[in-house]
């Protein structure tokens, strides 16, 4: 029997928060529904607590490990809704999340698009930011490399991953070059009504620590080379790749290893000169007077 809307949880390794994502589409006001847990090679306990939950709608499907890509596709090819949304294994849903992008949904009579709700970091219960994006005008491409949007807050009917899929060469920005891929078929709107939690913690994979910027360039460069990146221009591309190296380097600085600092700035000079040149000389320069 399928539900109007799928959920689907990729998860590694998180049976200790994942309990928390969960409960956020249990405790969802609108209850028409099935959630899939993507299982991606785990070797903690996260199979017993998604079979421990009494509800039928709560499905788990294992994989070996392949990464965020191929889970969120996993789950995609077992899902039966009419509507697909993805909730990130450390983050949960405001309890109107789903009766919000049901609401939207109706009011546009049922749109093939790619829906974005809003986000809100939480920090812990008495810390917590509300991301305010601006209004999409006419060029989507561009909104969407300017403002990242993570899966949790996105809704797309089912159709359109007939065509489309999280790819497994990219690590990172797999979700922005999905978005960016799409926006040359479809409309991208806004629900700001919907409401999602992104968690921050040092465990997030978009992060100095982590060097997810390294990931992002690497993951770039190849969407760059393919034709479906093409609504945006070679020098804008190039912008953004140069942007790429201050997020390396300081993945380098939080660590002090300067010599690794000052090399990023040294390539991204050399590859990237139009852009930012006095910052990243400055930084060349003098590398240990970056703050954090």
């Amino acid at each position: 029997m399928s539900s109007f809307f799928s959920v689907i949880i990729p998860t590694y390794n998180r049976a200790d928060i994942l309990p928390i994502a969960i409960a956020s589409v249990i405790n969802q006001k609108y209850q028409d529904w099935e959630l899939i847990v993507v299982d991606d090679g785990s070797t903690d306990n996260t199979k017993e607590v998604v079979e421990g939950i009494d509800d039928s709608r709560v499905k788990y499907l294992y994989q070996q490990n392949a990464e965020r890509s191929a889970a969120r596709n996993n789950g995609v090819d077992h899902s039966q809704g009419k509507y697909i949304c993805f909730l990130d294994s450390d983050d949960f849903y405001e309890e109107n999340y789903l009766q919000e992008m049901y609401n939207h949904i109706i009011e546009h009579n049922f749109p093939v698009e790619l829906i974005i709700g809003s986000m809100v970091r939480w920090y812990n219960e008495s810390k917590q930011e509300k991301t305010e994006m601006p209004e999409i005008r006419n060029d989507a491409a561009k909104w969407l490399f300017e403002n990242p949007v993570t899966p949790t807050r996105v809704c797309l009917e089912k159709s359109i991953f007939d065509n489309y899929r999280f790819r497994d060469d990219v690590i990172i920005v797999e979700d922005t070059v999905l978005w960016v891929s799409l926006s040359n078929m479809y409309k991208t709107s806004l629900n700001r009504k919907a409401i999602a939690y992104y968690r921050c913690h040092e465990g997030n994979s978009i992060s100095f620590e982590n060097n997810a910027y390294g990931q992002r360039l690497k993951g770039l460069s190849i969407f760059f080379k393919d034709k479906e990146s093409n609504l945006v221009s070679e020098d804008y591309k190039s912008n953004i790749l140069s942007n790429c190296y201050f997020g390396i380097f300081k993945h380098h600085a939080t660590h002090k290893r300067w010599f690794k600092a000052r090399l990023t700035m040294l390539e991204s000079i050399l590859l990237y000169p139009r852009f930012r040149l006095k910052e990243k000389l400055y930084l060349f320069m003098f590398p240990k007077k970056w703050k954090l």
